[in-house]
């Protein structure tokens, strides 16, 4: 699966190095992947992989890759977080 998203320009945010962190979900309702689960504060997150990446304040797009290989038919959902915060999501079927 290769994931692509784009963070808007925003003066206002804070440049510096962005961590977010990638949810896959099969139908089953399981998290695929290395299953690493942060805390944050009260609340904890169970995730597939992290991505790092330097934001400036400017349009930065992200590209990456998720390799499993046993990939049953069904929907999938992508949600993306920055810490505990949804901050994107989408969902696929394959037959």
């Amino acid at each position: 699966i290769k994931i692509t998203f784009t963070l808007d320009a925003n003066p206002n945010a804070k440049a510096g190095e962005k961590m977010y962190y990638f949810q896959i979900i099969n139908g089953k309702n399981n998290v695929l992947g290395k299953k690493i689960t942060e805390f944050f504060e009260e609340r904890s997150l169970t995730y597939s992989f992290r991505k790092s990446f330097d934001y400036n304040n400017e349009n930065v797009t992200i590209n990456q890759e998720f390799l499993q290989s046993d990939f049953l038919p069904g929907t999938y959902f992508v949600n993306i977080f920055d810490k505990d915060e949804l901050v994107g999501k989408s969902s696929f079927t394959l037959k």
